[in-house]
């Protein structure tokens, strides 16, 4: 049976199938997972994502985060640093059409340079370019943005400037001095609103001033003059506002042309601060306030849930007050709290299925780290695990059978807890490679593993440390030992052979350590160790040996050494796929012989890769130090799996 269609090295090794389609209008859970780990546990006031697929974190004192789906790169404000923030609380973040990301801060508005992974500070009047808190952002479809400030009112930075204008007060709204601008939203007309302390406006490109938005209703001209804390539009170009204290409002907008009169709507769902609003796919929306927890409300305004806080129960939201919310581009729901970090709602968490070790429970995983496995002709699971034997997993009915020196009732011989890699070859014969106890093999309809190692086998063995094992086309079996180098067994007359003839001396392979064995589909041995590739041909009387160690390393970019080969996989074009510890991931085409190196190309964040597989849609899955990714080989996009997706760790086992 050929491993190859598994994650050997993964206590996870089963992926549900699942769909991202939302249904409509549905009452559902959500179930928020803590980000706890990472970030200051300050208010966090804004989330966006950019269109590499960055989550980005604006927090109310601690500056900015940029999330990877695993690490935080910290940006704050520094002294004597024109290039920093300009101030380390931040209110808001924008994306804008030209995919630049906007910061809008205590201290006026930053512009991400991405190239140079610093900021460019932006300029206002001169009459009010001093002490402008940013603290909303948005733009129309002209590339526009509009930049609503804290007492100073709002702003527009045309496209192509680099200085932000001051857009003042229509003169019917009169002088009223301070004016703080809460929520800018701009419709599909783009026609721009605003939420500020004196209600909902709009801005008037006409006149270029921001004026009251009034409204056609049935009974006569009306205005939503509470203030406002929040506004969103949704699909259908309603206008929400959340007040702070009035409750939610409802604007549906009148149509001149048909006679449609608006409607205005209020919803008294809290009496507190509503401080952010999202609609999600399926139609509803999220409702964040200040001490009331988490809304999520139909479009007519009822309430379908209210999410609360609650210390007994650790899948509950961490915080009553929700500070920003933000849906990204896999339909994911974050969620900032005050002083309580993150919490994320993501419909395909679970997407991996575990198997665990528990304890006090007979029916699981003997010991929690998983060397390798390999499946029967019955569907049977076979893990090998360090420290714990092998385990036998029935898929059907998730009963365990436990082979060890404690368990023999089913199988016996298997006096090493401390198995590497498990094999089962054409014949169905089980191999199982220990780290200190050499070779086990349980021979088809055996229920005895026989062991091969130092002592009784001297003449082949001066390791017992095995570490990998294929099969060739003629049924030999190839075995990768750590410090002995290469073993084959010859099935037809039961012998095993140490390698140690010339071109196995002259490369050194002969001694070897032997992380990984593959054989190709030309019966090509490749042998991945900690000193480099290497590749081995028969010929007429001996084999072809042939490192491959120096090409390989002079096309990488790391400054690491790329020779330390953790794992090897035969692609279904049949290029070899390499993964290495500290180097990530490296390619050879057959067809032309050349290497080829995916990290930085592909924005592949894994440096050690311990696994390897193909899945029948062509994407490569990896494994490592930093969680799984997903290569798509036809479009060049990885996607990144990590605890936050329901892994149980985000370190993999390599095969030692």
């Amino acid at each position: 049976m050929n491993l190859k269609r598994f994650f050997y090295p993964f206590i996870v090794f089963s992926m549900l199938l699942f769909s991202n389609v939302w249904s409509q209008e549905t009452t559902e859970e959500y179930n928020f997972v803590n980000i706890k780990e990472g970030i200051s546990n300050v208010a966090v006031s804004t989330i966006s994502q950019d269109h590499y697929g960055f989550i980005w974190i604006g927090t109310n004192g601690a500056g900015l985060y940029k999330f990877d789906g695993i690490d935080y790169t910290s940006y704050k404000y520094k002294v004597k640093d024109s290039t920093s923030l300009s101030n380390s609380l931040v209110h808001c973040s924008y994306l804008d059409k030209k995919n630049r990301l906007w910061i809008g801060t205590e201290d006026g508005l930053n512009l991400y340079d991405r190239d140079q992974d610093k900021f460019k500070r932006i300029s206002f009047d001169r009459t009010y370019n001093s002490n402008i808190a940013v603290n909303r952002l948005s733009g129309d479809s002209n590339g526009n943005i509009y930049i609503g400030t804290f007492e100073k009112g709002l702003f527009k930075l045309d496209f192509g400037s680099e200085s932000a204008k001051y857009i003042p007060l229509a003169v019917n709204d009169g002088n009223v001095g301070i004016v703080n601008i809460n929520g800018i939203k701009v419709d599909i007309n783009d026609q721009v609103y605003v939420g500020s302390n004196l209600g909902l406006q709009e801005y008037d490109a006409n006149t270029r001033t921001l004026k009251t938005s009034f409204f056609n209703t049935d009974t006569g001209m009306y205005s939503v003059n509470e203030p406002i804390q929040s506004i969103l539009l949704d699909n259908k170009n309603n206008i929400w506002v959340g007040s702070l204290t009035k409750g939610l409002f409802r604007v549906q907008k009148g149509d001149n042309e048909t006679g449609k009169a608006a409607k205005i709507d209020r919803f008294k769902i809290s009496d507190k601060r509503i401080l952010s609003m999202i609609q999600i796919p399926n139609g509803t929306l999220m409702i964040g306030t200040e001490n009331d927890g988490l809304f999520n409300i139909d479009q007519e305004g009822k309430v379908l849930k209210n999410y609360l806080s609650d210390k007994t129960d650790k899948n509950s939201i961490r915080s009553n007050s929700i500070w920003s919310l933000f849906l990204d581009n896999n339909q994911r729901i974050w969620m900032g709290y005050y002083n309580s970090g993150l919490g994320v709602y993501d419909k395909l968490y679970d997407k991996f299925k575990h198997i665990e070790s528990l304890p006090n429970n007979p029916n699981s995983l003997q010991v929690g780290s998983v060397t390798g496995f390999a499946q029967d002709d019955k569907g049977d699971i076979w893990i090998g695990m360090d420290g714990g034997g092998i385990d036998i997993y029935n898929p059907s009915s998730h009963k365990f059978i436990h082979v060890n020196k404690n368990f023999t009732s089913k199988y016996s011989g298997l006096t090493s807890a401390d198995i590497q890699t498990v094999f089962i070859d054409s014949k169905k014969n089980v191999w199982a490679g220990s780290w200190n106890n050499g070779l086990f093999l349980l021979k088809k309809d055996s229920n005895k593993f026989i062991n091969y190692n130092t002592n009784n086998s001297p003449e082949s063995f001066n390791s017992n440390s095995i570490l990998s094992i294929d099969e060739d086309s003629s049924g030999t079996i190839w075995i990768g030992t750590f410090y002995n180098g290469v073993l084959s067994y010859n099935p037809s007359s039961g012998k095993f052979i140490h390698h140690d003839s010339r071109p196995f001396l002259e490369n050194e392979l002969h001694n070897s350590a032997v992380r990984k064995i593959l054989v190709d589909s030309n019966d090509i041995v490749w042998v991945g160790t900690t000193e480099g590739l290497f590749i081995i041909k028969k010929n007429e009387n001996d084999y072809i040996v042939k490192s491959m160690s120096e090409e390989m390393s002079n096309t990488v970019q790391s400054k690491t050494n790329a020779n330390h080969i953790l794992s090897l996989y035969e692609g279904a074009d049949g290029s070899i796929w390499i993964g290495t510890r500290g180097s990530g991931l490296c390619r050879y085409n057959k067809k032309d012989g050349e290497f080829s190196w995916y990290n930085d190309l592909y924005d592949l964040n894994l440096e050690t890769i311990s696994s390897i597989i193909q899945s029948l849609d062509g994407n490569l899955w990896l494994s490592g130090n930093l969680g799984v990714s997903k290569l798509d080989l036809k479009t060049n996009r990885t996607t990144k799996y990590t605890s936050n997706d329901g892994l149980l760790s985000n370190d993999f086992n390599v095969e030692l």
